[in-house]
């Protein structure tokens, strides 16, 4: 794959104009191949499909294969494709390592699934005769442990919280006759750290906010990765991540970010070091502050940045 692309024989996919061209992408057993559709990339693709079936004795199988274009591809260009490659299914699979892989205008039917889990879990404990301290045990570390790898992508709605927050109250405080039992204790406390006094269960909400800060402080942190690379050539390619914001053509996944990157925001800091990136009229110079930026008396430029010996 990689000689064919240094040969200009296939040419991977960019999400953005300084984005990374993505030629394939590995996940365990599944393999994902991105390139344009004219003669010229689809021949370097079926190429190297041929030569590594003939090198590694492994047939294909293409009637278990699918092909994905964009929206905008005519029709006699996807049949085309279709013949070239002999693979004539052309579908994507509505979830993928168990995350939807397209979140429509309902949020709440993409993420349905999650408390539909949720409530089988703790329903197939039902029989089961379990203590307080037992009960507590199964919820921390198997019912809230369920949605913890989606909430790192995504922002659940708030109907999906509820409906989880709902099911292990309910489970926690158990059922008699049918009916709930009542709850003694509210849901704030019982969020509440044990070392506050509660019962340190967590709120799916702000857990799920957390999750998503983690994610953007990765992409602070390791800007070489290729999620980073990704994510700045589409949507911040000329500034720095905390200086990006939402936009009106934006994915799913990057409001979710956004969400994120408001709780990062609460508590980030930065160290003025040698003092040649601070940027004189937009960082935020004292914290805490109703007016962080400076009000210059006359007129500077925007991208003014602090140079010790010029300014």
């Amino acid at each position: 794959m990689k000689k064919e692309e240094h040969a200009a024989r296939l040419k991977g996919v960019r999400n953005g104009r300084t984005g990374p061209a993505i030629s394939h992408l590995l996940f365990a057993d599944d393999s994902i191949f991105f390139t344009r559709t004219d003669d010229t990339c689809v021949n370097a693709l079926k190429s190297v499909l041929q030569i590594y079936s003939q090198g590694s004795g492994q047939k294909i199988n293409l009637q278990k294969s699918s092909l994905y274009f964009g929206s905008h591809c005519p029709t006699e260009i996807k049949q085309k494709v279709m013949d070239s490659l002999n693979v004539h299914n052309e579908s994507i699979h509505s979830s993928y390592l168990g995350m939807p892989t397209y979140v429509g205008q309902s949020k709440m039917n993409a993420f349905n699934f999650i408390t539909e889990k949720v409530w089988k879990r703790v329903q197939g404990w039902s029989d089961r005769p379990l203590s307080r301290a037992g009960k507590e045990v199964m919820i921390k570390s198997v019912v809230q442990a369920i949605p913890t790898y989606i909430m790192s992508c995504f922002q659940l709605p708030d109907g999906i919280c509820e409906k989880m927050r709902a099911t292990v109250s309910n489970y926690w405080w158990g059922f008699e006759g049918g009916k709930k039992k009542m709850h003694w204790r509210s849901w704030a406390w019982m969020s509440t750290p044990k070392f506050l006094g509660g019962m340190g269960f967590r709120d799916m909400k702000i857990f799920n906010q957390a999750m998503l800060g983690r994610q953007c402080w990765r992409l602070i942190t390791e800007p070489d990765s290729l999620c980073a690379k990704v994510l700045k050539g589409r949507y911040y390619p000329k500034s720095s991540f905390l200086d990006s914001g939402p936009t009106k053509s934006c994915s799913f996944t990057w409001r979710s970010l956004m969400h994120g990157k408001s709780l990062l925001e609460c508590g980030i800091l930065w160290r003025v070091g040698n003092g040649e990136d601070i940027r004189i009229t937009k960082d935020k110079w004292v914290p805490d502050a109703p007016c962080h930026p400076i009000q210059p008396v006359g007129q500077m430029p925007d991208d003014l940045f602090s140079r010790g010996e010029r300014y």
